[in-house]
């Protein structure tokens, strides 16, 4: 399921059960409810969307990768301030359908693209097009690896850098440009790339586009990491203790403090009926997970 595909190897993960996650509001249930859907899916797509599901149930398990991604999620709403998500969406539909396509591969003969060019004049417009679209989405590409350009992060998102420099630095990049800009031959320039395009360069357009939807993820987390009235916890190795926990559904509700001291492994938690101790442990439950996704947390001050 994409929901829980691992993003990260074993040793940098924490482990979480998906039914946790589910109880917590976390992750949808098998209906499709989902408490917290307002506070953490901001995606702009369904393929986003499902990343989205992976990274909220792979959390990290490493005190540095947290704060890498603390210190990323700060930094990614100005960098991708200017993205227009929209027609990326969309040109990264329209790449993945032609990559799939079974259009007969225009052929690389001189001759024999002539003969295809006037006996398949509507196979040669849609080549065309969607060669061009091609070209388009890895000029978007190249913008956005230049607004990222510098940024840090944990592991899943160098993956993301990685991916952009692979698509935009190939030589098929510039190819598209030229053909693009060949005037009367365009047409033939373009539809002369189809097999390099959809058979050299498919696995790593294809890697793009899911880089491109885990972005889109990372966006997500990023818009909700800016929520008012959260707070970034401070990760430590065994030091845990939370200030004016409330359950994120509940504007008015009750902050408690929560502290276990470095000795301690047990807590009784006590109060009459309907008086909050299973929101309480959900509030705890949401605190540690979001800590561990890089989130800022619904608490005054959080070591965790």
């Amino acid at each position: 399921s994409p929901a829980v595909a691992p993003l990260l190897p074993p040793s940098a993960r924490m482990q979480v059960d998906k039914r946790s996650l589910i109880d917590l509001g976390i992750l949808p249930d098998a209906s499709g409810a989902w408490p917290l859907i307002g506070l953490l899916d901001h995606t702009h797509s369904r393929a986003g969307l499902d990343a989205l599901k992976g990274q909220l149930a792979n959390p990290l398990g490493d005190a540095t990768e947290i704060r890498r991604r603390q210190q990323l999620l700060r930094a990614l709403p100005t960098a991708l301030m200017h993205v227009q998500w929209t027609p990326l969406v969309a040109l990264s539909r329209d790449v993945d359908a032609f990559l799939d396509s079974n259009y007969v591969v225009f052929p690389e003969a001189r001759v024999d693209a002539a003969l295809f060019m006037v006996r398949h004049r509507d196979i040669v417009e849609y080549l065309e097009a969607r060669l061009a679209t091609v070209s388009q989405l890895l000029e978007v590409c190249a913008s956005i690896r230049d607004r990222l350009r510098g940024l840090e992060g944990d592991a899943a998102f160098a993956e993301i850098l990685a991916a952009l420099n692979d698509a935009v630095d190939q030589p098929l990049r510039g190819a598209l440009r030229r053909a693009e800009s060949s005037g009367a031959t365009r047409r033939l320039a373009l539809c002369a790339l189809d097999r390099e395009v959809r058979t050299d360069a498919r696995d790593t357009l294809r890697h793009l586009l899911r880089m491109m939807h885990r972005l889109d993820a990372f966006a997500s987390l990023a818009v909700a990491a800016a929520r008012p009235g959260f707070t970034y916890p401070t990760v430590h190795a065994a030091q845990w203790s939370l200030l004016g926990v409330r359950h994120p559904l509940l504007e008015r509700g009750v902050p408690n403090d929560v502290q276990v001291a470095d000795d301690e492994r047990v807590m009784f938690l006590t109060g009459p009926n309907m008086a909050g101790k299973s929101t309480l442990l959900r509030a705890i439950g949401i605190i540690v997970h979001f800590a561990h996704i890089g989130l800022p947390v619904p608490a005054a001050d959080a070591q965790v």
